[in-house]
């Protein structure tokens, strides 16, 4: 994943100022507490523990950012059919 995503970014026409870092969601991600305005995980968050994950994901966002994930199994947060993660979804959505 981090190779497709590395090759994208330097395809990109501001790739320069996309820097990858490789980290663990259900661990902690390598970040400070707000940091983000945008968090972006593209086929990721439903392989993964979400109730690990959206808590994890909403510490780095900033109170005004979001959340955008891209599963491409389910097209759509409130149609997951995942309880868990509608509602740790609307949750993050929420704060």
């Amino acid at each position: 994943m981090l190779d497709n995503a590395e090759t994208r970014a330097q395809a990109a026409e501001d790739g320069e100022r996309i820097t990858l870092v490789r980290g663990n969601g259900e661990r902690g991600l390598p970040f400070r507490d707000a940091s983000f305005d945008l968090v972006y995980a593209e086929s990721v968050i439903g392989l993964l523990d979400i109730e690990q994950v959206i808590p994890e994901c909403a510490r780095i966002i900033r109170p005004s950012g979001r959340l955008d994930p891209n599963e491409r199994q389910h097209t759509h947060y409130l149609t997951h059919p995942d309880a868990r993660y509608r509602r740790l979804r609307c949750e993050c959505l929420a704060r």
